[in-house]
């Protein structure tokens, strides 16, 4: 299943996001712009939730 990238900045819509690298769910309204994210400070965000993401240890 493919999903389109939302970028930080952006403002995709009411909904729930996750982050492509660490999984972090980000929730936005309809007029938020996309943060970075909160676990990770990564900047690209799916709507679709993957089953596994990389095993990255964050610091």
């Amino acid at each position: 299943m493919s999903s389109q990238i939302i970028k930080t900045g952006e403002k995709p819509g009411d909904g729930t996001y996750y982050c492509t690298n660490c999984g972090q769910e980000v929730s936005v309204g309809d007029y938020d712009k996309m943060p970075p994210c909160p676990r990770c400070s990564n900047n690209e965000f799916t709507s679709y939730k993957k089953d596994s993401y990389s095993s990255e240890t964050l610091s």
